[in-house]
């Protein structure tokens, strides 16, 4: 099936493009708990980057070199990405509340 002349298909390859962001985020974020608070938030905020760069790539590729239909794709993706990385950040801070800082561990000695 041809992705330009489908907006459904364009659709769910931007769904599937937002769920593999946030399953990578997930892991991400499971791998970098056992962590200290220093490292936990570089590798949070280090990973959000470089799969950010690695979205745009396959987006830019798929718009130029696939070509998808480009209001199904970008509004999916747009709007997917919106709501998903809102729910990320809502993790992130519950998961945050579970490490202890440095400062806490001088006012504790």
């Amino acid at each position: 099936m041809d992705l330009q002349s489908s907006a459904w298909l364009s659709a769910a390859v931007a769904a599937a493009f937002c769920l593999v962001n946030v399953l990578i985020g997930y892991s991400i974020a499971r791998h970098a708990i056992s962590k200290p608070w220093e490292t936990f938030a570089g590798l949070i905020i280090g990973g959000m980057g470089g799969r950010v760069a690695l979205l745009g790539a396959a987006v830019w590729y798929f718009m130029t070199k696939i070509g998808v239909h480009t209001l199904g794709f970008t509004m999916t993706l747009g709007i997917g990405s919106f709501i998903l990385i809102f729910v990320e950040i809502i993790y992130f801070h519950h998961l945050a509340g579970k490490i202890p800082h440095k400062s806490e561990k001088i006012k504790t000695l």
